[in-house]
């Protein structure tokens, strides 16, 4: 009876100090009416800094963790701050930071969630949200949603908006986005092709002399990274021969649709799709800050509808 009494007493502790879920929210309409934030220190005791270039429209936010003495930029642009910290500026669970350009045409801001993880942060971008709702268990941040992202115009020219949910491991996603792909956001592509069950519609549909070429042409990469909350992108080349040997690889975390392409130069190059060539999309992907262009044979998409790398373009 009394180590009964004393388990319940314990199960009675553990829930009474369990600490309760909190919500946050970040509005875009009353973004910079707050408190100014110019340093914020997470829970890991990184710390998050607003610093100014050598121009007045030259800033960025840094990131320095406790076993480095090096600052480096999380975002940058004519304009960078510290939108807000959860719960405080001295030990944040989740911090939101915002980057825009100078221009009188600049009514946007981009906007990335950064989180502690483990010693190190993940960053999350997230658009030009006009609403952000974090849901925060302890110091982990389990939910959230990001609305009001722009989405293109409809047929009469009136302003589309979406929304996404956030997906631990992936960032905000669109919706629909596979729980499967969140592993694979900011790894190796060679996680993508190491994944028996994912790589399989690449395998079939490109044969698997290609996807191992493909493979081989992503072995040196840099990590992967989602367009729009929804496109996975692989990309890289082959080691010891970057300069005219490369791959790239694009997955709809939505539909499991695979598009990539493939230069070597003076001899194999071609490319493929699981589906119809996506225009939409594969332009989102191109024209994204994040993607790397190859100035001797950019990727593009040829007045014929296929997706290509265009040789010789210098």
């Amino acid at each position: 009876m009394t180590h009964f009494r004393l388990l319940s007493c314990a199960v009675l502790l553990t829930i009474a100090t369990q600490a309760p879920a909190a919500t946050y929210v970040w509005e875009a309409q009353k973004s910079g009416s707050g408190k100014a934030l110019p340093k914020v220190t997470l829970l890991n005791q990184a710390v998050l800094e607003e610093a100014r270039g050598a121009s007045l429209f030259e800033q960025s936010v840094t990131l320095q963790t406790p076993s480095s003495k090096q600052k480096t930029p999380l975002v940058k642009n004519d304009l960078a701050q510290i939108e807000a910290a959860y719960p405080n500026a001295q030990n944040a669970a989740a911090v939101l930071l915002s980057d825009n350009c100078s221009g009188t045409i600049c009514d946007w801001k981009s906007l990335t969630l950064v989180l502690p993880a483990g010693a190190a942060v993940k960053s999350y971008p997230v658009d030009s949200p006009a609403r952000i709702t974090l849901t925060i268990s302890g110091d982990q941040v389990t939910a959230g949603r990001a609305d009001g992202i722009p989405a293109g115009e409809d047929k009469y020219g009136s302003r589309l908006t979406t929304s996404r949910q956030f997906l631990p491991g992936a960032g905000f996603v669109a919706a629909g986005f596979r729980p499967e792909y969140a592993a694979l956001v900011g790894e190796h592509p060679e996680r993508f092709f190491d994944n028996p069950t994912l790589r399989e519609p690449l395998a079939k549909a490109a044969g698997l002399d290609n996807f191992r070429d493909l493979r081989r042409a992503t072995a040196v990469a840099s990590p992967s990274y989602l367009v729009q909350g929804r496109y996975l992108v692989l990309q890289g080349c082959v080691a010891h021969d970057c300069g005219g040997n490369y791959g790239f690889v694009m997955i709809d975390g939505v539909t499991a649709d695979v598009f990539w392409a493939r230069y070597s130069e003076g001899s194999n190059r071609y490319a493929g799709a699981t589906r119809k060539l996506d225009r939409a999309a594969l332009q989102a992907v191109l024209s994204d800050s994040a993607f790397v262009q190859n100035e001797d044979a950019p990727l593009f998409i040829a007045p014929t509808g296929k997706l290509q790398y265009k040789a010789g373009a210098r």
